[in-house]
């Protein structure tokens, strides 16, 4: 269905053109019905003249503008694609999928959606903030806009989950082998999205998680195609490195280069170890599955729940929460490469980690207070965890650190600004 705007420029364009042929064949009616026929003066023969031309221009605009809209609708998507993609999975698509070529705007408007629909912009700014404080990432950086530039710089195409379509990028070949595989990876993340859609309120922790086995699953049948492509063909050229996205990716911060490349390492890893379709089921519906999980190849997942014990005046009246959520493993691993933990000790701590909670809170509109709870399965772990963060101090000095028993927890607290 076209636009309204488009549609009714359409419409404007049409009525100008037929009045104007509509004038001009019964000016030149009356001329021949007359008696006596009068040669048409100068002014007539002008005006004759410049409604042609007129005409001219107006065929030329509605031309155009049907390229633009005929640029501007789907793409037609090759049925055997969308079964091979159904087949592998052994699913249908409730509804068809729709592919449209964007600009690189839209694109990276589309991959901002997908955090967008587990995280308003408020808990991603207070997200940030925390990740600030914590020392998870160096001082000010723009982590989500660095997930989407990471994610779509060089992309092919990019789903987006609050429209359920497909946006593919300019220059988008439907002939092209490396563009196919593109589209069959994206009608793979469009389909699991229709099947296993994200519960409503989901952790940080969740969130990853369930995008790392979709963009998993999504690779494990794009690199099937390609395969079976390759035995049809005989031989299929390598795809070209793209030096952009590769030197891009090489300046960004761990935290963010874990979470970009998480989804197509450990994510596929993970899914592959699983012995059956049923068991591919089960991990995609799982509305537990984590990143502890997924690093420790469990299947299926342990629903474990963060210890979640707040400091006793947070529950006056004069606390407010602004944010609880789990931030889970991958996260803690980002935090240890980051302030260079020993690389002995880092794999124990994060197969120890059993769950964490991030909470954060504003007290009377005064001060904020970001707290990160540390649950590990032995009081040993969290006590090594706990002494080698105490000598970390100097790139976190404004954490106050405690340990009872297995958790450990670091606090923030800072005053706001009134400004």
């Amino acid at each position: 269905m076209l636009r309204p705007s488009i549609l009714l420029m359409l419409l404007s364009l049409g009525a100008t053109i037929l009045g104007a042929k509509l004038y001009v064949d019964r000016a030149l009616r009356s001329s021949s019905n007359l008696e006596t026929p009068l040669g048409p003066d100068e002014t007539t023969l002008d005006y004759i003249k410049a409604l042609e031309e007129e005409l001219d221009r107006l065929n030329a605009d509605n031309a155009t503008l049907r390229q633009l809209i005929e640029s501007d609708g789907p793409i037609s998507i090759p049925s055997q694609l969308i079964s091979f993609v159904e087949k592998d999975l052994e699913l249908n698509f409730k509804d068809a999928p729709i592919a449209l070529v964007r600009d690189q705007h839209v694109l990276r408007d589309a991959s901002g959606q997908a955090w967008l629909s587990a995280l308003n912009e408020q808990q991603l700014e207070i997200l940030s903030y925390s990740f600030d404080v914590l020392g998870i990432l160096p001082p000010d950086q723009q982590w989500i806009a660095q997930v989407i530039s990471a994610e779509t710089t060089g992309s092919r195409g990019i789903y987006d989950p609050s429209t359920g379509e497909i946006i593919l990028a300019e220059g988008f070949d439907i002939e092209n082998i490396h563009h196919q595989a593109a589209l069959i990876r994206l009608l793979t993340i469009a389909l699991l999205d229709q099947h296993y859609p994200l519960k409503d309120d989901p952790s940080f922790d969740h969130f990853i998680a369930r995008r790392a086995l979709h963009f998993g699953r999504a690779s494990i049948i794009q690199d099937r195609f390609y395969t079976l492509q390759a035995k049809h063909i005989g031989f299929i050229t390598e795809r070209s490195p793209n030096t952009e996205a590769a030197e891009l990716f090489s300046k960004l911060p761990i935290f963010v280069q874990d979470i970009t490349t998480f989804a197509n390492t450990y994510g596929k890893d993970y899914l592959n170890q699983l012995k059956s379709q049923e068991d591919l089921h089960q991990a995609l519906q799982s509305a537990s599955s984590s990143t502890r999980d997924i690093l420790k190849k469990t299947f299926p997942f342990n629903n474990s729940q963060s210890p979640n014990t707040k400091p006793a005046d947070w529950t006056s009246d004069s606390f407010s929460i602004q944010l609880d959520t789990q931030l889970g493993s991958l996260t803690l691993k980002s935090y240890l490469k980051l302030h260079a933990a020993p690389s002995e000790q880092l794999d124990k701590w994060i197969t120890a980690l059993e769950s964490d909670h991030l909470s954060i809170a504003t007290e009377s509109t005064q001060n904020a207070h970001t707290l990160w709870q540390l649950q590990f399965s032995e009081e040993s772990k969290s006590t090594e965890f706990f002494q080698w963060l105490q000598s970390a101090r100097q790139t976190i000095p404004s954490i106050v650190l405690t340990r009872t028993s297995k958790t450990v927890t670091l606090t923030h607290s800072e005053g706001l600004s009134n400004e």
